[in-house]
């Protein structure tokens, strides 16, 4: 498993490629132990809002929906979650639905908040925008 610290130096350097990569193994790395990350949350909370590589802040926005954010944070990544709802790129909205169904694991107001746009996105989206509200919405238990 690579060293987060590491990671957040590559994903500074602002090479695609690199940082592409980079993106993915903390996105794995928050699957795998989300604590590891704990005091890299506000780096990876300002990279990802500033990030304008759609792979790269695909891949972070994921990390935001696993790992632990102080309340500040927490807020802050949720108001732009819910701004990346309305983006030109579906798959960008897809995975802001996705980070903020994470967030909301035990948060009840948000999930109340994040339901009806599952909906929505369940019944208007592209195909993988439904596929992923319809499957986050079956799971039957928030954060499932």
């Amino acid at each position: 498993m690579e060293d987060a610290s590491a990671l957040l130096v590559v994903l500074r350097r602002k090479d695609r490629r690199g940082a592409e990569e980079a993106a993915r193994s903390l996105r794995i790395l928050a699957e795998q132990n989300p604590e590891a990350l704990k005091r890299h949350s506000a780096e990876v909370l300002r990279l990802a809002m500033a990030e304008q590589d759609l792979r790269v802040r695909w891949n972070l926005m994921q990390v935001l929906g696993k790992i632990v954010l102080k309340p500040v944070q927490r807020g802050a990544a949720i108001d732009w979650l819910f701004e990346r709802l309305r983006d030109a790129s579906p798959f960008t909205r897809t995975f802001a639905l996705q980070a903020l169904y994470d967030l909301s694991r035990e948060d009840e107001s948000l999930h109340r908040r994040w339901l009806p746009i599952a909906e929505e996105f369940a019944r208007n989206g592209t195909a993988a925008m439904r596929a992923r509200a319809r499957k986050l919405l079956q799971s039957g238990v928030r954060g499932g």
